[in-house]
């Protein structure tokens, strides 16, 4: 993580830019620490996907001063109360997870997906963006690219 805070310390995007990972790398680090060198970075954002809402308290204080939001990230079976409650303080966007299980690992579009995707806009105050499987043209799932589109704020692609 060090040497990422290194890195990200050195460029400068023309859009903002997130920190994903696990709760551990951000501990480890030393979370308040991280946040101080990330001041003068574009780093807007962390998704921290095993972070549990219940626990967000332990983070959230240590962001309130900072231009980093916690971003929620909400999986095909969160419902509708769980959706709510992660997308009520919210910030910048919500980051709606697209497939069960790993990413990219050739999971079938779901037909359910369109209707997921419309609870969320209708519970999120803020813009939500999609994580597509990988690739994002993946023949395998050749519907799911169009659609989430059609439906969405933002689109994110993972490879």
């Amino acid at each position: 993580m060090k040497k990422i805070v290194h890195a990200l310390q050195e460029i400068h995007s023309p859009v903002p830019l997130i920190l994903m990972g696990y709760t551990n790398s951000f501990f480890r680090y030393e979370l308040e620490q991280l946040v101080a060198n990330l001041a003068t970075t574009d780093v807007q954002g962390f998704i921290i996907p095993d972070l549990p809402c219940e626990h967000r308290q332990m983070i959230l204080p240590l962001l309130e001063t900072s231009k980093i939001a916690l971003i929620p990230l909400i999986s095909l079976t969160s419902p509708l109360s769980r959706i709510h409650q992660l997308t009520k303080d919210a910030e910048g966007f919500v980051y709606a997870v697209t497939v069960n299980g790993t990413t990219g690992t050739g999971q079938s579009y779901k037909n359910s997906l369109d209707e997921h995707l419309r609870q969320v806009t209708k519970e999120s105050p803020i813009p939500y963006l999609p994580a597509l499987v990988s690739p994002l043209l993946n023949t395998s799932v050749p519907s799911s690219p169009a659609v989430t589109v059609q439906s969405s704020d933002r689109l994110s692609s993972h490879r």
